[in-house]
């Protein structure tokens, strides 16, 4: 087709707060395993093999990344953890959303109250928040996403009259 739009953002997530005890918890239980060395003795090897092991695992896992892919009016969501790991989130079809908005948004903002809210977003304050609402009769849903200027005018390409610039 001539006139494909594609667009791809990755943004990363700020550290939440529980996955930063969960990373003092597994350093913390590394450094214990060390000294359990003098009481144990050499079985204490394989305890810090593995508390080593799982503290990777959780560092891994607690580095979490969003990307938001969107092709010719299709927008794919995938979350991406310790930069290896992906898993599909959603797909919107924009072409069936009722608007595309930034957060502060009256249409946004309404249709916030009374749906269920999916949150894909960093959690820095200063960054754009936009609301994707999908006007969906049995379970209405905004979908919130931090979209660079790119991804705004691919959308607005695709339905200037809903998104909302």
């Amino acid at each position: 087709m001539l006139n494909d739009q594609f667009v791809e953002q990755i943004i990363k997530r700020k550290i939440t707060f529980s996955a930063i005890v969960y990373r003092m918890l597994m350093l913390l239980l590394c450094v214990i395993s060390v000294f359990s060395i003098v009481f144990i003795g050499s079985i204490s090897i394989a305890i810090i093999g593995i508390c080593i092991y799982f503290t990777y695992v959780v560092f891994k896992m607690t580095s979490v990344e969003y990307e938001y892919s969107f092709l010719n009016g299709d927008l794919t969501i995938d979350k991406i953890m310790g930069q290896s790991r992906r898993k599909h989130l959603t797909e919107v079809d924009i072409k069936s959303a009722a608007i595309v908005a930034p957060i502060d948004n009256e249409e946004v903002q309404r249709a916030m109250m009374q749906s269920i809210e999916s949150k894909y977003i960093t959690g820095n304050r200063d960054a754009l928040v936009y609301g994707i609402v999908l006007a969906n009769e049995t379970n209405p849903e905004v979908i919130l996403i931090e979209p660079n200027e790119k991804l705004i005018d691919a959308m607005h390409y695709m339905r200037p009259n809903i998104v909302k610039k």
